[in-house]
């Protein structure tokens, strides 16, 4: 499974399709019209480096299962995330 910020990061290059993001400013205005399906994102700046490797223990990503669809052959390496909508 991909992580929160790798699935994000990969939305905002396809809506940013190719702009120069020169500065922290500009990629705060990007982000700042970005939607999936009407929603934005919350998005955070991050002045550490991202860790890699923490993995959720089957506990912690139990409530998350519920909006997880995976693809029948490849369950494990395919899946598709549906969140809450928020109203």
């Amino acid at each position: 499974m991909k992580s929160a910020v790798s699935y994000m990061t990969f939305f905002l290059e396809n809506h940013w399709s190719g702009a120069l993001l020169t500065s922290l400013d500009d990629v705060r205005e990007w982000t700042k019209t970005m939607r999936w399906s009407g929603i934005a994102p919350n998005v955070y700046f991050l002045d550490r480096e991202y860790s890699r490797g923490i993995k959720l223990t089957k506990r912690e990503l139990k409530p998350y299962l519920k909006w997880f669809t995976r693809a029948p052959l490849i369950g494990q390496w395919s899946v598709l995330i549906q969140p809450q909508s928020v109203v």
